[in-house]
């Protein structure tokens, strides 16, 4: 997808973009995304759902909420527990994102307790984060959280991030 000849094609940057969010450099995702997010509607909708739940997760670390709000709306409810979670997760971040944190608290609270350790992690972290942000938290308790979150969720770009929280 680098190859310089695929970059006029507007299909490449759709592909791109989707390789791009899942190794977590979500602004070079929602650029491409972006450039090419109209081609969406020619996919099967199993395939749409796919690409739309990966680039909601780049958009939301990007705080692009416009797109974020676009993205959420086009999903609509999971077909399955696990991904229904995964869309109030998002919802939660945007929520947070837009200045909206009261709403966001009880929906991190109550995925903290998930079967889905991804979903798990990633509500406890954000909900951490909200908490050291408005003084509920102290920047030790911090740090313990998101060592103990560390050790449940390795490898790959999520637990970079929440190693930066550390730094």
């Amino acid at each position: 997808l680098s190859d310089p000849v695929l970059a006029k094609y507007d299909e490449a940057h759709l592909w791109s973009a989707y390789i791009n969010s899942i190794e977590g450099h979500d602004v070079d995702a929602v650029s491409s995304f972006r450039k090419s997010a109209a081609l969406l509607a020619l996919y099967p909708e199993s395939l749409r759902r796919l690409y739309r739940m990966q680039m909601l997760q780049s958009t939301l670390e990007t705080e692009s909420t416009g797109l974020a709000t676009q993205l959420l709306e086009a999903l609509g409810e999971g077909p399955s527990a696990e991904t229904t979670e995964r869309l109030t997760l998002y919802r939660a971040r945007l929520y947070e994102l837009t200045g909206k944190s009261a709403d966001a608290l009880p929906l991190y609270e109550r995925l903290s307790a998930s079967l889905d350790t991804e979903t798990e992690v990633k509500a406890r972290f954000y909900k951490m984060s909200v908490d050291l942000k408005e003084g509920r938290l102290s920047p030790a308790d911090a740090v313990k959280t998101i060592q103990t979150l560390t050790l449940l969720w390795r490898g790959d770009p999520f637990e970079a991030r929440m190693l930066m929280g550390l730094a």
